[in-house]
């Protein structure tokens, strides 16, 4: 993983406090529950930002400190996901309430939603009286 170039007296530039992304899918499938635990607490000690799926790891080992977790559940005939939000502090996990959205927030995003809307239904408009097909019926 390159952190970017390196200069005089082997700066690598680039802020000290950026993240060291690493992304795993379908994390240690296949590994023992001890093997686990050591892995992710070699992901702490090297100061690694870990971003994670797995259908039942959950990261809550003594070996790591901390970790935030969304656990995804949706149901066949249902067109929505549900998530349920974690914390784990090296010592236990408990379950987090969802952000708190005030009612000011989400007139906000709806007025946003509709004018994203309106326009692109202008934009469609204008492209239609150009003579441009759509690109959907």
């Amino acid at each position: 993983m390159s952190h970017g170039r390196v200069g005089e007296g082997g700066d690598r530039g680039g802020s000290p406090h950026a993240p060291r992304l690493v992304t795993l899918d379908e994390a240690f499938a296949g590994v023992d529950d001890d093997s686990r635990a050591k892995c992710l607490g070699l992901l702490h000690a090297f100061d690694l930002d870990v971003v994670m799926t797995s259908e039942r790891e959950w990261a809550c080992y003594p070996q790591v400190p901390g970790v935030a977790i969304a656990q995804l559940s949706r149901i066949d005939e249902v067109a929505a996901v549900l998530v349920t939000r974690w914390e784990w502090d090296g010592a236990r996990r408990w379950r987090r309430e969802d952000p708190v959205r005030s009612p000011d927030a989400a007139t906000g995003m709806r007025a946003e939603a509709e004018e994203r809307t309106a326009a692109g239904a202008a934009a469609g408009a204008a492209a239609e009286a150009a003579g441009a097909e759509p690109l959907w019926t």
